[in-house]
Parts: C-alpha cells; sequence; structure tokens
C-alpha cells in the first residue's frame, strides 16, 4: 500500500486528474475528504475532482490487490511482477473549450482550433457515453468508453486545425477538451507487505457487531479466541456477511487474504469467494491465534459489517465459532 501526496494550487472549479497508468486499486481523497474507489486494472485513470480553490492536499491511496490466483491471460496487469502504483505521466487538467453538435446519420463533426504553444502542453478529450468511434484528421483513435476520456497523441496536438468525427447513435454529441496546466511535486510513502499487518489506521472501529464505517475510512479490528481450535484444524473459513467495504486479511507479520464485500463498484477480481468467505490454509495458522481485519468502507454509502466468524476445518467435523454481538 502507498500514499502518493501532492499540493495543488488553484482557483475554484473542476480539475481533471490523469495518470498514464494506475494499479490495482486507487482511493482518491481531496484534503479529508473520499472521493471515490477506482480500480483502473493498470490502465489510464482519469479522476474528477472539484476544489474550492486555493492550495489544495491531494492523496492518492493505491493498493496491491491481485496475486496469482488471478494471474488470468484477460488480466495481465494482475500477475505477480507487472508494474504497480501511479506510473508515467500524471497532469492535472482544467476545461479549455466546449463544444456542442448535431449527429447526422450518426455522425457529428467538430473542428477544433489549437493554439501556437498546443505541442507544449497535454491535451484530454471528453466524449459522452455510446461513443462507437473517433477520428481525428481522418486516423482512428482507440476510446475505453468506460470512462468517455482519451488523450490526444502528440503528433495530432499541434498548432492549427483538427477536425474530429464521432461516430454515435445519440442524435446530440458534446466534446469537452481539457488542457493540462500542473504536474504536481509529489511524496510518496509505502508499506511493505511485512508492515502492513502493524499498520494502525486512523479510524475507529466500534467493538460491537453490526457496525458501520464512513465512506473512505479504514478501521482495525482484532479477532481473538483464546478456546478457538487453532492448532487442530487443516483450515479456516473467514466469513463476514456485509457491504461497501473491502477487507485486507492479517496472520501474524502475513497478509493471507483480501475480500471486497458486495458494493455496486466491486470489480470481478473481489478475493475469497463472491458470498463473503476467505479460505485460510493450515500453514499460516499455526502460532497466529490473532486474526487482524483492515476494513475499508468504499462507494457513496457508508460500509456495513453484519456478522463475523470463523469455520474450523477438522478432518471429519466443522467447527464453527462465531463473533458474539457485544463482542
Amino acid at each position: 500500500m502507498a500514499w502518493d501526496r501532492t499540493r495543488l494550487e488553484t482557483a475554484p472549479g473542476e480539475v481533471l486528474f490523469y495518470a498514464g497508468a494506475a494499479s490495482d486499486v486507487v482511493s482518491v481523497y481531496v484534503g479529508e475528504e473520499y472521493i471515490g474507489t477506482y480500480v483502473p486494472w493498470g490502465e489510464e485513470l482519469f479522476c474528477p475532482l472539484r476544489l474550492t480553490g486555493g492550495v489544495t492536499k491531494l492523496t492518492f491511496r493505491v493498493e496491491i490487490w491481485g496475486h496469482t490466483n488471478f494471474h488470468r491471460p484477460r488480466y495481465p496487469v494482475l500477475a505477480l511482477g507487472s508494474p504497480r502504483g501511479l506510473l508515467g505521466r500524471m497532469a492535472f487538467l482544467k476545461l479549455w473549450r466546449r463544444f456542442s453538435a448535431s449527429a447526422l446519420e450518426g455522425k457529428a463533426v467538430f473542428t477544433l482550433e489549437f493554439p501556437e504553444d498546443a505541442a507544449d502542453t497535454f491535451w484530454v478529450l471528453k466524449f459522452p457515453p455510446g461513443l462507437h468511434c473517433l477520428e481525428i484528421d481522418g486516423r482512428l483513435i482507440e476510446v475505453n468508453d468506460r470512462y468517455g476520456y482519451v488523450t490526444l497523441p502528440r503528433e495530432l496536438a499541434q498548432e492549427g486545425q483538427r477536425k474530429i468525427v464521432l461516430r454515435t447513435g445519440k442524435p446530440a454529441v458534446e466534446l469537452s477538451v481539457y488542457r493540462a496546466f500542473a504536474e504536481g511535486e509529489w511524496e510518496v510513502y509505502g508499506l511493505a507487505g511485512r508492515e502492513l499487518p502493524h499498520w494502525q489506521p486512523e479510524a475507529k472501529v466500534p467493538t460491537r457487531l453490526p457496525f458501520h464505517l464512513a465512506p473512505g475510512s479504514i478501521g482495525l479490528f482484532n479477532l481473538r479466541w483464546p478456546e478457538f481450535p487453532w492448532t487442530e484444524a487443516e483450515a479456516v473459513h473467514l466469513v463476514v456477511d456485509g457491504r461497501d467495504c473491502k477487507l485486507t486479511v492479517c496472520l501474524g507479520m502475513e497478509v493471507v487474504g483480501r475480500l471486497w464485500l458486495p458494493s455496486s463498484g466491486r470489480p470481478p477480481f473481489a478475493g475469497g469467494v463472491l458470498d463473503g468467505w476467505l479460505f485460510v490454509p493450515r500453514g499460516w495458522l499455526a502460532a497466529n491465534p490473532e486474526m487482524r481485519l483492515i476494513i475499508e468502507a468504499v462507494g457513496d454509502r457508508p460500509g456495513l459489517v453484519n456478522s463475523l466468524h470463523l469455520d474450523a476445518i477438522i478432518p471429519s467435523t466443522v467447527v464453527k465459532v462465531t463473533l458474539p454481538s457485544g463482542y
């Protein structure tokens, strides 16, 4: 886990943050306000921010989520050894121009006049959802419809006119053009894998179930049962009932797994099993009678944890130990 921080001085209004690549999970804060959690899949990250003006502290907390269990050709960014963090060019952009046009026979045409210093800066175009095809001066440009943004290739970001053709099923189209004005001076603070279990988040987690966490807050929950049959168990299932939270599960000095509970932004690599349980093998249980859960609320509403329990998998039997509501 790493924290990328910078300070930005600007007038009040919307600013677009851009990173050339980002992985795995990025949570964004303006000052102390939680903006949201993004899963860019190692692709470009576009994050609109509304700032009140003056000098603003911006924090991007990046978490490694994937491991070899997620190594699939379709998601190479999750493989071991793939780059993690905020990568490539990073820039802050402001709206430069906004254009509207009617789409005739599914085609909208814009003519943009770029200034003399166009090549000295960085440009991003924003399109409405449902864009089928984009051409700039006859060149086909790939568009990631998940965001609705595309970076203008450097060879096209030159002084003079550019003809932009959008093919879409909508009757009218709006095109927004953003221009970079700052790149920021960055500070990075990180926690290595063996440091993470000892991290003390600032948020306080209630000791009674069920409990809620404010969006974007992180808390620590310690689980310890003196009578739990740790040494006899072949494995343990940690079962969590809740929503809008992601959990990092630690035993001793090791991170042993992660769970992303049901939420609107949950990615396919949710960790564990989608109904909220995580398998922990016997080799990680010895001499670790305490389990630590780092819980983060993600999404627009408070995170909720209703219940927690452990299933001890012992040959020919299953022992269930449930955390009482007054714990």
